[in-house]
């Protein structure tokens, strides 16, 4: 099976190695590691179902295979098969892979040495973590949780119901910039996302993109979010990162997708939006109110979302 970078605006195309398609899960996840596709970017294929990912190189000749191991997931004891952890949410920033930790939102990190075999997994320790996602200690729910690549900043976007049912808009939302200096990594709370700038977010497999407001028709500093975990609320939420407000729209029909991470250049390139896709992708052509007019790849048409819980 052919594999390429796909620009969906233009149709332009970057080459990748053949992959058999055989090997790949129903879900999967696609992410590169910088935020254009030069020569030499990584491009890594998520499993969604279990520890394995699939990493090329542009300008490679091949996909090497790889298993990792994190553990197993914490179950109620009523579950009596240990289910392995494995990785929802990555993003690519400066040519490297980050995931962030349930627990303590520490940043881990993705590296591949060449071959196949087990991918080397880093740590990159976050004192104190985030401890204002919740509006206190004492507060049980459930928060989505996305990174997003930016103009080569590393954000997480939080979106959060109180109580355990995730219907209509959320409760709370937050956006968490990953400051890498000498004082220590830390994430530092924001009021605004970028000049210019809007992030997508939901459908399957924590989708997490950001884009150029003004280029798509959308408004800036602005999360634009799908709610994946309720099947009787299919809206768009438009929630402003800025002032705090939320409003919500109906969109058009269509099927929930699980969608490939899109990449946009830096300034000192052409803008592009490049996403991972196969000879058999789809492509789904969202034209929502608000001027909401984008275009993304669908990798498959199974949702499969992560939920991070609080229990008291």
């Amino acid at each position: 099976m052919s594999t390429f970078l796909l620009d969906p605006r233009d149709g332009r195309k970057v080459g990748l190695p053949p992959l058999d398609e055989s090997e790949l899960p129903t879900a999967r996840k696609c992410v590169l590691s910088d935020n254009a596709p030069d020569a030499g970017a990584g491009v890594v294929v998520l499993s969604l179902q279990g520890p394995a990912v699939w990493f090329c190189r542009v300008g490679g000749e091949r996909w090497s295979t790889h298993t990792y191991d994190m553990g197993y997931f914490s179950l109620p004891v009523e579950y009596r098969a240990p289910k392995k952890r494995h990785l929802f949410d990555v993003a690519g920033v400066g040519g490297r892979f980050y995931f962030c930790e349930d627990k303590d939102f520490s940043l881990g990190t993705l590296d591949f040495t060449g071959g196949d075999g087990e991918v080397a997994l880093g740590a990159v320790a976050v004192p104190g973590g985030i401890d204002d996602m919740f509006p206190s200690p004492d507060s049980s729910g459930i928060a989505a949780t996305y990174l997003v690549e930016s103009r080569g900043d590393l954000y997480l976007a939080a979106v959060v119901f109180l109580g355990f049912r995730a219907e209509g808009p959320p409760h709370r939302f937050s956006v968490y910039r990953m400051d890498l200096s000498a004082a220590g990594p830390a994430w530092r709370r924001t009021a605004d996302i970028g000049c210019d700038r809007a992030f997508v977010l939901g459908g399957g497999g924590n989708f997490g993109a950001s884009c150029s407001a003004s280029g798509c028709g959308v408004r800036a500093n602005c999360l634009y979010w799908f709610n994946s975990f309720s099947p009787d609320d299919n809206n768009l939420h438009v929630l402003s990162v800025g002032d705090g407000g939320v409003e919500t729209v109906a969109p058009p029909p269509f099927e929930h997708a699980s969608c490939s991470v899109s990449a946009e250049t830096t300034p000192r390139h052409r803008d592009s939006h490049y996403v991972a896709a196969t000879t058999s992708t789809l492509h789904l052509h969202l034209h929502l109110h608000l001027h909401l007019h984008l275009r993304v790849a669908v990798a498959e048409n199974q949702p499969n979302t992560r939920r991070r819980e609080r229990w008291d």
